[in-house]
């Protein structure tokens, strides 16, 4: 799954867009490995997906921005908003990127598990 949304991401015109493919199969190894045992039932409980889903977050956004410091991304918009809140800086520009990374995993994962059992009621029938 992270291959695919990685090349789905090259599409999305952004300045390092080749960064996402990387950091999506990284993201895609990290919340496979989590859910090692089992994992068609485990895919079916928020006890294990959620936390599989922020570390996978985590994973990708760690990956993303290390790729992006690397190359030396200017970060100029980002610094501006997060001086008006006095954490500009790297520091800040990681968190900014943790945090929005776990907020949108964990969200993705709260729709996944609302919509699963609904297709597999109608898969059912």
């Amino acid at each position: 799954m992270g291959v695919i949304g990685g090349f789905l991401l090259l599409g999305v015109p952004a300045p390092a867009a080749f960064l996402y493919l990387p950091a999506s199969i990284f993201a895609g190894l990290v919340y496979d490995y989590s859910l090692r045992s089992d994992y068609g039932r485990a895919v079916l409980k928020k006890s294990r997906v959620i936390p599989a889903a922020i570390l996978s977050g985590v994973a990708e956004s760690v990956t993303a921005m290390a790729g992006l410091f690397v190359l030396g991304f200017p970060f100029e918009l980002l610094l501006g908003r997060l001086d008006l809140i006095g954490i500009a800086g790297p520091i800040g520009i990681l968190l900014y990127g943790l945090g929005k990374n776990i907020v949108m995993s964990t969200v993705g994962a709260l729709v996944a598990l609302s919509l699963l059992p609904k297709l597999q009621a109608r898969r059912a029938y």
